[in-house]
């Protein structure tokens, strides 16, 4: 039976060689219509990977989710810190071993005790500026007091 093929195989060889003619190109000439076309698609495909890369972000800022760096940003923004006040904070919540910098904004006395550190000393003026700026009308209550009711206004000012 594979005897029977062969004569056939054989006759169809130059069939066989014209059917992969097309494959092969000559480098040199290169249609410029192949190559407008190649980056017409790769501006689209890119384009359209913008597009899902923004509407994916969007969405995720609608989200509520548990960030500590995001809460002490927020309250830097809407205390309205510079950058040199929110690294002071930043530092403070360091040298005080705090988990959380946003917590910072709950106790005045945190500034209290940095401004009698003689590490603080240098940034004296500052501390004293970001307590009163953060913490104002708040000094004549007790620091019980103080810490909730810088609570209610944190939580307030985040709704």
């Amino acid at each position: 039976m594979n005897e029977s093929f062969l004569p056939v195989l054989l006759a169809e060889a130059d069939s066989w060689r014209e059917m992969g003619r097309d494959f092969r190109v000559d480098h040199t000439k290169l249609d410029p219509s192949l190559i407008i076309a190649t980056l017409v698609v790769l501006i689209a495909v890119i384009a359209f990977l913008g597009f899902l890369h923004r509407l994916m972000n969007r969405r995720e800022g609608r989200r509520l989710y548990n960030s500590p760096k995001q809460l002490f940003r927020s309250l830097c923004r809407l205390h309205e810190l510079t950058a040199a006040d929110r690294r002071t904070l930043v530092q403070l919540a360091r040298s005080e071993r705090l988990p959380q910098p946003a917590s910072l904004f709950l106790d005045p006395d945190r500034f209290t005790t940095a401004l009698k550190s003689p590490p603080w000393q240098s940034q004296r003026q500052q501390l004293e500026r970001l307590r009163t700026k953060l913490f104002a009308g708040l000094d004549d209550a007790s620091p019980s007091e103080t810490s909730q009711a810088t609570a209610n206004k944190s939580a307030v000012a985040l709704d």
